[in-house]
């Protein structure tokens, strides 16, 4: 027989302000507030797809790409609360920000 508990493979960690920088950001919605390419700026969508230098967005017609160095992002979050994000901060895979962020 087994524990409560027993048998989950993970816990999922809620994704806050603080520790957005641990976590995926597919699914989440996004405002470009600010961009080195300015006619980037503005874009706002659900995000489809991370990279280690890009973030793919579904603007409601079509999918754009773009690169996290040099932009400021707007994240809305699944509990309604809205973050600003340097892109350089999530600049690398989830992975590799974690292992970053878990260090300092």
């Amino acid at each position: 027989m087994r524990g409560r508990g027993a048998g989950k493979a993970s816990v999922k960690m809620k994704i806050t302000a603080e520790n957005i920088f641990y976590h995926e950001l597919i699914g989440l919605h996004l405002v470009v507030l600010r961009h080195l390419d300015p006619s980037l700026e503005g874009i706002k969508g659900k995000v489809l797809y991370e990279t280690k230098y890009t973030i793919k967005v579904w603007d409601g017609t079509k999918e754009k790409t773009i690169l996290k160095s040099g932009a400021r992002f707007l994240f809305y979050l699944p509990d309604g609360r809205e973050v600003i994000v340097d892109g350089e901060r999530i600049v690398g895979t989830p992975e590799e920000r974690a292992k970053k962020y878990m260090r300092k």
